[in-house]
């Protein structure tokens, strides 16, 4: 089973990605492509999937196929973003780049 170390490490990994994405949220202050009083870049929800996954992925013996699946399940909820014009792609990319990077600096890290 897992320890406390690993679910410690998610969970703290996951609060402080929020607290990064707002910063930079307020700094480069972009607008979502439908009216918002919200910014849309960095994608939170981008961020946070990409973060999970990375952590998981990276942090777990997976095979291929369940790798696989955890990257479609990611990809789904970040198109319905897009799809809805909740996000630009460009918000979606940078934010999945920030939760990829985090998710990397957790895991190698801390």
């Amino acid at each position: 089973m897992y320890s406390d170390n690993y679910v410690l490490k998610l969970f703290l990994g996951l609060i402080f990605l929020q607290i990064l994405v707002k910063f930079l949220k307020k700094l480069f202050k972009e607008s979502r492509p439908i009216k918002s009083n919200t910014y849309g870049l960095p994608s939170t929800k981008a961020a946070t999937l990409v973060f999970i996954a990375t952590y998981l992925i990276l942090t777990n013996k997976l095979n291929s196929s369940t790798v696989v699946i955890i990257v479609t399940a990611l990809l789904l909820p970040l198109f319905m973003k897009y799809y809805s014009k909740e996000h630009s792609l460009k918000q979606l990319f940078i934010g999945g780049l920030v939760g990829l990077l985090f998710g990397y600096f957790v895991v190698k890290n801390i």
